[in-house]
């Protein structure tokens, strides 16, 4: 059996992959580190057993918040001789020491980083946009990592980028993106921020989130006996269709289609288009939002719903209730046949089981 858990992480991504016997965890972003203390680690307490993997897909805290809190738990009981709480067995995070070491001496200039970078420069950014986009918080992973002997080489061979592939007991892993230009991209612009970060919120049209974290994230493509899952982070709907074409999951004549879809940045509109519903489907889609920066957006649910036919049977899942959302859902719902299913309130997660 394969089974996502989806928690409520507020208005960033967590997700708890289990799978095969005895089971095998893999944990998939952490959410803001308020997340960690209210829903992830009693989750992972409650497994009473290690952490196979972690993956932290991109830089930005409502994914690496509470990862960052949960390398702390144990490296303070590492400190104070105590076994650690929540053992983790790999980390799988692209360090800004990895990018510097892969990337090539007649790559090292800097590339185009679009309007949103100025290296050296300044924005009149508030301070949630500054912990958003801090390139220090991947640095101070690295160190917690380090600290607790998880820097070792990984079931990955090097940078997690498209093309790289990877078995963990019978879990077929392949990541998608993010390519070489958006790894190109953050290695300049980590370097480039010193002290505040440097990165400013994107605003636009459909496929024009220019923001290098964003960019950047490490998309997963799962596959376990049939089933199929793409955790995509907050990486753009161009990016990730790119990725599918280049591993042959993806053809010009018919849509792809996935067991599960957790769906770009929280629904932003910013991330995705029509073009990307058109070319894959889901039987579950899942918004991990909960409103904060007007996500999901309504354009992204009637883009959905416009791209499947009147008699496909698919759940749209909300990790929390946003009321507007809910409302557009149940309008779009006139003459369709998918479902709504909100996340209880007596719940911490969103559960399918496969």
């Amino acid at each position: 059996m394969l089974t996502l858990q989806f928690l409520n992480a507020k208005h960033g991504d967590s997700c708890l992959v289990q799978w095969a016997e005895p089971t095998r965890v893999l944990l998939v972003d952490g959410g803001p580190g308020v997340a960690y203390r209210t829903v992830l680690a009693e989750r992972l307490r409650n497994l009473h057993r290690p952490i196979d993997a972690v993956c932290v897909s991109h830089l930005d805290d409502d994914h690496i918040g509470g990862i960052l809190r949960l390398l702390r738990d144990n490296a303070r009981a590492v400190k104070q001789q105590l076994p650690q709480p929540l053992p983790i067995r790999e980390l799988w995070f692209n360090t800004l020491d990895q990018l510097l070491a892969a990337t090539p001496p007649a790559l090292t200039t800097q590339p185009d980083q679009g309007p949103n970078v100025t290296p050296g420069g300044s924005h009149d950014l508030s301070a949630d946009d500054v912990i958003a986009a801090s390139y220090r918080q991947g640095n101070q992973l690295r160190a917690s990592a380090a600290e607790l002997h998880l820097d070792q080489p990984t079931s990955f061979t090097g940078l997690l980028r498209q093309g790289s592939r990877t078995v963990l007991h019978g879990l077929d892993i392949r990541i998608i993106a993010p390519d070489d230009a958006a790894l190109q991209n953050l290695r300049a612009a980590w370097l480039a921020a010193t002290g505040p970060p440097d990165i400013a919120e994107a605003t636009g049209a459909s496929f024009d989130d220019r923001s290098v974290p964003n960019l950047s994230s490490i998309v997963m493509y799962l596959t376990y006996y049939g089933r199929t899952v793409l955790l995509t982070g907050d990486a753009r709907g161009d990016t990730i269709l790119s990725g599918l074409h280049a591993a042959g999951l993806l053809i010009d004549t018919q849509p792809a289609h996935v067991s599960v879809l957790k769906m770009p940045h929280h629904g932003s509109a910013h991330n995705i288009a029509p073009a990307f519903f058109n070319a894959i489907n889901a039987d579950h889609y899942i918004i991990s939002a909960d409103g904060t920066h007007g996500h999901p957006d309504l354009d992204t649910l009637r883009w959905l719903v416009a791209s499947r036919a009147p008699e496909h049977r698919y759940t749209v899942h909300l990790t929390n209730h946003i009321t507007s959302a809910v409302n557009e859902l149940h309008h779009l719902q006139h003459g369709n046949s998918f479902t709504i299913a909100v996340r209880p309130h007596n719940a911490d997660a969103i559960t399918i089981s496969m």
